[in-house]
């Protein structure tokens, strides 16, 4: 693996990673308080530490570490070690940090979505809460900073809404491909300044035009939130308004895209408007709570009565019986 790849990944690996130390995510503001409207696809971890610690509750969690699993679980072990070591070595020698290091830089909220600036084209953006491993974040970008430019990538430093940026244009790029700061020990890091600028001028949440608000998100994952649970990972993606909008960048394929937009009023898919939805550990009276929900026009057409769920109560059937380890049944219109 080529030293920009590794240092990309390990990057990844901290943005995915779930810290083994946290600090509560106290009173920052969420990352769709702070997007445009225009987002096709999101997906949030509240704080990775939270999550760990109530994975850590769970009847799963439980049952791996029993002993009775132990013959099971070391099949696994060794090569799971083996490949940890190689990983935790590469990067020790890309980044001058070990593997545990770079995992425990996440404390709090971690996300990523995919945006259109007002009047811009399709952006990534990321957020990290680093909390109180900021001189070893900074080590971090630093080192790959230095791989980037060994690659020919031009570094450059930049203020936007009293925020100094690092700005990186890959070779032969006009503008910069990635952008970077700090605030608030936060990690934001975009595909444009555009993104960026979007993103701080939003920092504290307020404002027209806010992801948070957007009719869709509202009706696909809002309307989900139950009392009691805490949404510790949340996603929402709109693919047909995120395939338009790509259809822009796909160059020769835009054609095929366009095409098959087309068809989609025939099968009834552009009533798809969006899904979504979170997941909960350790509830207060459930081991676990994933919820899904998809939002169409109605009355639905074509390919979309697929999705007909007609609501109803469920009781097991006489066949379940109290021993069972478990039970799944659903309704469905077809």
């Amino acid at each position: 693996m080529s030293c920009i790849k590794l240092a990309i990944t390990a990057v990844m690996v901290v943005v995915v990673g779930i810290s083994p130390l946290s600090i509560q995510a106290a009173e920052l503001v969420a990352f769709e308080q702070q997007l445009p409207s225009n987002t096709y696809g999101y997906f949030r971890i509240s704080d990775v530490g939270l999550m760990k610690k109530k994975f850590q509750q769970t009847v799963l969690w439980k049952f791996l570490q029993d002993p009775e699993m132990k013959p099971f679980m070391s099949q696994f072990e060794g090569k799971a070690n083996e490949q940890w070591t190689e990983m935790s070595t590469k990067v020790e020698e890309q980044l001058g940090i070990t593997l545990n290091q770079l995992l425990s830089i996440p404390q709090g909220e971690v996300a990523v979505a995919l945006f259109t600036p007002p009047r811009k084209d399709l952006a990534v953006g990321i957020k990290l809460a680093y909390g109180d491993n900021e001189s070893v974040l900074k080590g971090v970008l630093g080192k790959i900073n230095d791989l980037l430019k060994e690659d020919g990538s031009e570094i450059g430093s930049q203020e936007s809404n009293g925020v100094t940026l690092t700005t990186i244009k890959f070779v032969d790029s006009e503008e910069p491909n990635m952008v970077y700061g700090m605030k608030d020990k936060q990690l934001v890091m975009t595909s444009s300044m555009a993104a960026m600028e979007s993103i701080l001028e939003r920092w504290e949440g307020k404002g027209d035009r806010l992801f948070s608000a957007a009719p869709t998100r509202m009706a696909v994952v809002e309307s989900l939130k139950t009392p009691g649970e805490t949404a510790l990972l949340e996603w929402y993606l709109n693919p047909i308004d995120l395939a338009r909008v790509s259809a822009k960048y796909a160059g020769e394929a835009a054609m095929g895209i366009n095409m098959g937009m087309g068809f989609l009023p025939i099968i009834g898919l552009d009533q798809f408007k969006g899904a979504g939805g979170y997941i909960d550990l350790d509830t207060s009276n459930l081991d676990g709570a994933i919820r899904t929900q998809i939002v169409l026009d109605s009355p639905p057409r074509g390919m979309m009565n697929f999705f007909l769920f007609p609501e109803d109560a469920h009781t097991p059937p006489a066949f379940v019986k109290d021993t069972a380890l478990g039970y799944a049944a659903f309704n469905w219109d077809v």
